[in-house]
């Protein structure tokens, strides 16, 4: 018996004829559209794992480039807001030379004062410059304002409350570069090399090591003046003497002269408060309302005090070569040599290596406002042990800049390498997963035509007449 399709079954493979030529037609039309070989992972599996592989490795890149351009812009931040702060420290040298000379006006040097304490107002104002919600120089304690002015016994002086650390910056596999520098390196430093005195006293370092950093202040005071009264005439008012001065009072010519400072003449009527100098700079003052006319010569000793935190006083007789002071409230020791002490007073001691150039312009507009009073020699002296400490500063800032801008060179040479990566990595995925366009276009017309010629042939099976109907 003869077997003939039923009508059901033709159409049905018509219609799989058809889709499965549709597909083929609409596959080839998305190649064409998207210009992707791969478009689900069925389409090859294996290309489809290798595709993922450089995406990851591209989304990878694209996460270390983010992270260049953040650190570029902050690092740009930083060294902008240098540049600012070597500009006034320059502009403080000059003024703090000009501030030296030995003509210049009381008035003259209050106007120094001012303008130095008013850059370093700017200066800490830069040191607490922030980008975007973080402050740049903090260190990793970014969120914490670095620098604060508070006013101390000895003047205004700056506090640092960031850290040391620094923040990084991860553009690369197991590549950091640093992204910040803490204040304390920029404007200060920790490199101690050792005590200066500014020379006002005469005492000097001692045989052992010191402990502190910055600037602190050593106060020396006379106790007591011994070898008066003679022939009348007493001690009145200050004195400054410290130790053995010769005091020879000569009745014949008249005058007063200590150690081998000037002579001072003896007016009428005697006076109370004869001041007179020595060569060092120490004063004494006599009442010579006393006095029975009868000339002497003998010594006057000075019994000293000395005191690093100005609260704590401690006796010494000048034969002392390695005295220790401390200051507890900044934490400070020192040892001391005061074989050479010849006068009393406060004087800036330094401890070389370890200032702050904000504290420095602070004690240079201290010392010109001169409140203790200092004789020009012994202010010329505190304000060159500050001038240096500043040239030393703004080295040290100088030296912050040439690191930012290295660091700005690793971050261009980064960025070059990061973008050359990732177009390689582009390429490599596009090989993969890209399609021949000419082959595609090619096929997408095999299929249009193939389709085209199913929809020909099954339109002619699925003819309808009478004779399907017979048996």
């Amino acid at each position: 018996m003869t077997l003939r399709p039923t009508q059901s079954s033709t159409y049905a493979l018509v219609q799989s004829g058809l889709r499965m030529n549709m597909a083929r037609l609409v596959r080839a039309q998305e190649q064409v559209a998207t210009g992707k070989r791969i478009l689900r992972p069925s389409d090859d599996a294996a290309g489809t794992s290798i595709s993922q592989s450089f995406l990851r490795q591209i989304a990878k890149v694209d996460g270390w480039l983010e992270s260049v351009g953040g650190a570029r812009t902050r690092l740009s931040a930083a060294s902008s807001r240098l540049q600012d702060a070597s500009g006034i420290l320059t502009e403080a040298r000059s003024v703090a030379t000009a501030s030296m000379n030995g003509t210049l006006s009381a008035a003259d040097r209050l106007g120094y004062a001012s303008q130095l304490e008013q850059m370093a107002v700017n200066l800490m104002e830069i040191g607490n410059s922030s980008f975007g919600d973080r402050y740049l120089f903090s260190g990793t304690a970014s969120t914490t304002k670095p620098f604060d002015i508070v006013d101390t016994p000895d003047g205004k002086r700056v506090v640092y409350h960031g850290d040391e650390g620094r923040s990084t910056a991860l553009v690369g596999r197991d590549v950091e570069i640093d992204t910040s520098l803490p204040g304390s390196e920029v404007f200060a430093s920790s490199d101690p090399t050792g005590t200066t005195y500014a020379g006002l006293t005469g005492a000097k370092s001692g045989t052992s090591a010191d402990m502190g950093t910055g600037y602190e202040t050593l106060a020396v005071r006379t106790a007591a003046v011994i070898g008066l009264p003679q022939e009348g005439i007493v001690v009145s008012g200050d004195a400054t003497i410290i130790g053995d001065h010769a005091l020879v009072v000569d009745a014949a010519a008249g005058t007063v002269q200590l150690g081998s400072g000037p002579a001072v003449s003896i007016e009428t009527p005697l006076p109370a408060d004869l001041e007179v100098r020595d060569a060092d700079g120490s004063v004494l003052t006599l009442d010579l309302t006393g006095w029975t006319g009868v000339g002497f010569s003998g010594v006057a000793t000075g019994e000293g005090e000395i005191s690093l935190d100005g609260t704590s006083w401690t006796a010494f007789n000048g034969t002392e070569t390695n005295l220790q002071l401390t200051d507890s409230a900044s934490g400070a020791v020192v040892h001391v040599d005061l074989t050479g002490v010849t006068r009393a007073g406060e004087e800036t001691l330094v401890f070389e290596g370890t200032t702050n150039v904000i504290d420095t312009l602070l004690g240079m507009a201290h010392d010109l406002r001169n409140n203790q009073d200092l004789d020009p020699a012994a202010l010329l002296d505190s304000m060159s042990l500050r001038l240096d400490e500043l040239v030393a500063g703004q080295d040290r800032l100088l030296v912050s800049l040439g690191d930012l801008g290295s660091r700005q060179s690793r971050l261009d040479r980064a960025d070059q390498r990061l973008g050359d990566l990732r177009i390689q990595l582009q390429g490599l995925e596009s090989e993969v997963t890209d399609a021949d366009l000419s082959e595609v276009v090619l096929d997408m017309s095999r299929a249009e035509q193939t389709l085209q010629v199913a929809q020909a042939t099954g339109a002619r099976l699925l003819q309808q007449s009478l004779l399907n109907y017979l048996r």
